[in-house]
């Protein structure tokens, strides 16, 4: 249930906020979830502390974020090379304090600021970056499902 992660769980995760992939090439990124899955581009931004370019395109309420690296010998760089695909997922929480708090309570040792945002460690996330942040990103949707009814598939 939504609300019981929002309102009753330490973490206070009010939804995903993205879902970052990592990608070769913000083109390529682009024929594929701008030309061939038809999601709407947000726009594009730096991300200094991964030493990378986003793309990002909307997916209902969270966001794709095809993130192509910068620099060569950097992890995200190292994760396009060998395996390619989810390289992070951010979550939004009620407070970042309260979510970190409750995480090193748990034993994860976490990396980045409470200020901007702070992830479980790789090595502890199944090699993945497990993000969270109580900032909104200017440009992306609002969290809350976009669905008002059923998917109805053709027969």
């Amino acid at each position: 249930n939504p609300d019981r992660w929002r309102d009753d769980h330490p973490l206070g995760i009010e939804g995903l906020q993205a879902i970052g992939v990592s990608t070769s090439s913000l083109e390529l990124a682009r024929e594929t979830f701008a030309a061939r899955l038809d999601l709407p581009e947000l726009g594009e931004r730096d991300l200094p502390g991964e030493q990378a370019r986003c793309a990002a395109f909307a997916l209902g309420d969270t966001v794709i974020e095809a993130m192509e690296p910068l620099v060569e010998d950097t992890p995200l760089a190292a994760h396009v090379r060998d395996t390619q695909g989810i390289w992070c997922l951010t979550f939004k929480v009620r407070s970042a304090a309260a979510a970190a708090a409750y995480l090193r309570g748990k034993g994860f040792e976490l990396t980045g600021s409470e200020e901007g945002r702070f992830a479980v460690v790789p090595e502890q996330a199944h090699g993945r970056l497990i993000w969270f942040t109580q900032h909104d990103v200017p440009g992306y949707p609002r969290l809350g499902s976009k669905l008002t009814q059923p998917a109805e598939f053709a027969a």
